[in-house]
């Protein structure tokens, strides 16, 4: 516990003996009040001169009590006048709005009663200039910062949100002058324009930017939160069959791989990005640990999507194509493809996949037509896939030949089981019928059992 004594204006006089004899008992601290409605304003500066000196003088740092009060009886530039004197610092009584309690702190260290404050007073406080870096200024740095946390694949899709949408909308604007209705207004509008996944990207990068500056205290709060986005519409997932895949695959120019990802459930660049030594063909497992993607036009291989490596397993049939695919190729050389180059799906309008789909759809068209002229049952049409199309294929097949979740999981490469649940509820959907019509079967089986035994 720290000792003081205290003197007031009206007793100068005894200010010396007073903080000498204190000083001698062990105290610290001097105290004196600056507000006391009856102290005369003509003598208070040089009575609280004398306080101080006489505090100062026996080694005690002076406590002065502040009050609205007080600069009536200091006059001009009060707190710029108590530091002149030595006064070590002030405690703020009730009266000061809280911009004048941070205006006397920018001068002399305060203290403040329980009573100056209310709980409103108490959040952070931002300082005006804190938010006059722009949105600009601020984007460049969180860009900087953010690419080497994240796959260039998708550093590339933020990036370009920033570039195309957020840097010539509010490039320019600083940071502290946003505000949730106008950033409102702006999404709303966007929603108009482009897709559900490419506006709420970039929102995304728009609120990770005011989030950062939340973080380093140039905004209280952050204003593009709880904003109204639209909704991601689940698409419909296009399954093939058994005989489907084989048809695409004969008439692909790369059969073969295919059906390797249509019966692994691999991504595309994970597929493409396997090399020999991946390859474990006694065991029929593949090693997935690379992914292969296209950015802007290259390839970038990274790791896995999770970053974690797994195993999969693949069928029988595909030792014949993994003979074939593998002969005369090193360990590190790639498995699809002629080894040194990662294999591309082609144009998105005229590539070797792309020609393939449509060669299915006009042969499928083409039996659905002579199925009707000779009023025969139409076969399906062929549906319009793409290369990622073929993991879902997996996924349903797999699920087909009975495959429980937590496999299926493992062989997608999934978070958690919850993850493949939700992405593939419409094939589990046909497992409600199957698993109300084994609890009947065995039902009857028990209950029969019982009345036998009877």
């Amino acid at each position: 516990m720290r000792l003081g004594a205290s003197a007031y204006l009206a007793h100068a006089s005894l200010a010396g003996p007073t903080f000498s004899a204190a000083a001698e008992a062990g105290a610290t601290l001097a105290f004196t009040s600056l507000h006391i409605p009856e102290d005369s304003a003509d003598k208070a500066r040089a009575a609280a001169a004398a306080n101080v000196s006489a505090a100062t003088s026996s080694g005690l740092a002076v406590v002065a009590d502040v009050s609205p009060n007080s600069a009536r009886l200091l006059g001009d530039s009060p707190w710029g006048f108590l530091r002149s004197i030595g006064v070590a610092r002030v405690r703020i009584d009730f009266g000061f709005s809280v911009a004048e309690i941070r205006s006397i702190a920018a001068v002399l260290p305060i203290a403040l009663n329980a009573s100056t404050l209310q709980a409103a007073d108490l959040e952070p406080y931002i300082a005006p200039s804190a938010g006059k870096l722009t949105v600009g200024m601020l984007g460049v740095q969180w860009i900087e910062a953010y690419k080497p946390t994240v796959k260039a694949s998708q550093f590339h899709s933020e990036e370009s949100s920033w570039r195309i949408h957020v840097e010539p909308k509010w490039g320019d604007r600083p940071v502290g002058s946003l505000a949730h209705t106008e950033i409102q207004g702006w999404i709303s509008d966007l929603t108009t324009r482009y897709s559900a996944n490419q506006v709420r990207r970039v929102h995304g990068v728009l609120k990770k930017i005011l989030d950062g500056a939340v973080k380093d205290r140039r905004l209280m709060f952050n204003p593009a939160l709880e904003i109204r986005l639209p909704k991601k519409l689940k698409g419909k997932h296009a399954y093939l069959s058994h005989e489907q895949v084989e048809q695409l695959a004969s008439t692909s120019k790369y059969p073969d791989l295919i059906r390797f990802l249509a019966y692994t459930g691999l991504r595309w660049g994970e597929a493409t990005g396997l090399r020999v030594k991946h390859v474990d063909r006694e065991l029929r497992r593949v090693l997935v640990e690379e992914n292969a993607v296209s950015v802007n036009g290259k390839i970038v291989v990274g790791t896995p999507k999770s970053h974690e490596r797994r195993s999969v397993a693949y069928p029988s049939f595909l030792d014949a194509a993994f003979e074939a695919t593998c002969a005369g190729k090193a360990s590190d050389d790639l498995v699809w493809g002629n080894g040194y180059e990662h294999m591309r799906p082609g144009d998105s309008r005229r590539g070797w996949f792309v020609g393939a789909v449509k060669r299915m759809q006009a042969t499928s068209a083409a039996a659905v037509s002579e199925a009707k002229l000779r009023g025969q049952k139409t076969p399906p049409l062929f549906p319009w896939i793409t290369p990622h199309d073929l993991r879902h294929t997996a996924a349903s097949l797999a699920i087909s030949a009975g495959a429980n979740v937590k496999a299926l999981q493992r062989m997608l490469g999934h978070a958690s089981a919850a993850m493949t649940l939700d992405t593939y509820t419409d094939l589990f959907e046909d497992d409600l019928d199957d698993v109300a019509a084994a609890l009947d079967a065995a039902r009857m089986r028990r209950l029969g059992q019982a009345v036998d035994a009877a």
